[in-house]
């Protein structure tokens, strides 16, 4: 059994039809989950008991007034009914692999992080959690038409509660956070496992007009800057990644990774930063000098 929980955007646009679609792909997994919903946005407590989740106000923000991730956390674990949480993103579509991937692993370990690559695709239909095969479906979509999001975006993430006990005051929604789980997983000495090739997630596309500034304030502003100093890398170097999983998770197959891969892995992770570094200096206008 699953504790999911998120914070999603105001419910409002086409933001409103991507989290109803993520957040009711969630309620309608076998066996269904806990959901776990916070916000202080207007309306959305209303929604959450429309949808059948728990509503729950954010307690704490940054200056910038926006949810700080380690009082999420904080808070999932206080009120969660299972010892087995997920952070989800909340345009993030899950199908019920994820549960079984889960429990594979807890099976395995007590003490582990497991993260996957996500595919992005246009907004989908709104599901029909009716449909005995809306899964069916949404699984045939994303292998015909999903784009990898790639290894650095860490959309969801399953833990056993208590993983993180010093998380810095990040704030959601704004780069590297996502990043340094990974990162404190592996110092902790849990396993980080890579489900990509077991769990179907959906990244539901969508663009960045929620935010005052947009994308550039996401991953460029003083939020993300202040993350990117919490997670005491000074530069993008030292990102942490999917990469930079410990183990592997294919069907019920769960393995290690020996050295060998870890190297590919590494080589992998060195070529997707040199190429995200230059993509940023030409968006920046900068380049060599």
């Amino acid at each position: 059994m699953l504790t999911i929980f998120c914070c999603p955007k105001p419910f409002r646009g086409e933001s409103a039809a991507i989290q109803r679609a993520a957040i009711g792909s969630w309620l309608a997994l076998r066996p269904r989950p806990q959901v776990l919903v916070f916000s202080d946005e207007p309306g959305i407590a209303e929604v959450a008991e429309e949808l059948g989740a728990a509503h729950f106000p954010v307690e704490r923000k940054s200056p910038y007034g926006t949810p700080l991730v380690n009082c999420l956390f904080e808070r999932a674990e206080e009120v969660a009914r299972y010892p087995l949480l997920c952070y989800a993103n909340a345009d993030i579509i899950l199908t019920s692999s994820l549960m079984r991937a889960a429990a594979a692993v807890a099976r395995a370990s007590s003490h582990f992080l497991l993260v996957g690559k996500c595919v992005e695709l246009p907004r989908p239909p709104q599901p029909d959690f009716d449909d005995a095969r809306w899964e069916e479906s949404i699984e045939t979509q994303a292998r015909r038409d999903g784009v990898s999001r790639g290894p650095f975006f860490i959309d969801y993430c399953v833990f056993p509660a208590g993983l993180f006990p010093a998380m810095p005051p990040f704030s959601l929604g704004r780069s590297r956070w996502d990043n340094w789980l990974i990162a404190a997983a592996q110092r902790s000495g849990a396993w980080v496992v890579e489900a990509s090739a077991t769990v179907t997630a959906v990244h539901q596309r969508h663009d960045y007009s929620h935010v005052p500034g947009g994308r550039s304030w996401v991953y460029r502003g003083p939020e993300a800057r202040m993350n990117q100093r919490l997670s005491g890398w000074r530069n993008w170097v030292h990102l942490h990644s999917i990469l930079d999983a410990t183990h592997s998770l294919d069907g019920d197959r769960l393995r290690e990774l020996h050295p060998g891969a870890l190297w590919s892995q590494f080589a992998l992770r060195a070529a997707g930063l040199v190429r995200e570094h230059w993509s940023r200096q030409r968006r920046s206008g900068g380049g060599a000098a």
